[in-house]
């Protein structure tokens, strides 16, 4: 997409960057001898992180800024204090720890089940099935998911 912006006397961006056409047609600039209260604008993407990186942006809102010659979103960044960092890892155990507890509750309901009929080897094989679940220790590092390699597949049914 080809943009540009206005610029002030002392060349900073003024307003929000304008589409080519519209530069050229409303407003009859040659794009291609920009005059001095004109520039080139590229647009940035929002940056997004993972939880675990520990970010996050100063304003949802960038900031018209010379980079390289070209006028650029800037999108203001900070690393999380130690407090939301303590918050984010917090969320983070409580989200392993209810996936683990589903697997749980999901593996105890099969096994629990008076009244679908399954055999008492298919629930023998949930209850060995629990029981490597079980012994599953969790990482300190709750952004850590090599556990999961550890849960084994799901029993299936092979006949009620």
């Amino acid at each position: 997409m080809e943009l540009y912006i206005e610029l002030d006397d002392s060349g900073n961006p003024l307003n929000h960057p304008m589409l080519g056409d519209n530069v050229r047609e409303a407003r009859g600039v040659d794009t291609e001898n920009l005059p001095s209260n004109y520039a080139v604008f590229e647009r940035i993407p929002c940056p997004t992180f993972l939880p675990e990186d520990f970010k996050t942006l100063v304003s949802l809102e960038p900031t018209y800024q010379w980079v390289d010659g070209i006028v650029k979103d800037v999108w203001e960044v900070r690393d999380l204090t130690e407090e939301e960092r303590s918050e984010v890892i917090g969320i983070h155990r409580k989200k392993v720890q209810k996936a683990l507890s589903f697997i749980i509750e999901e593996a105890e309901g099969f096994i629990n089940d008076t009244e679908s009929g399954y055999s008492e080897e298919y629930k023998q094989s949930w209850r060995d099935y629990l029981s490597v679940i079980n012994a599953i220790s969790l990482p300190d590092d709750p952004f850590d998911v090599t556990w999961l390699k550890q849960v084994p597949r799901r029993p299936q049914i092979t006949e009620l």
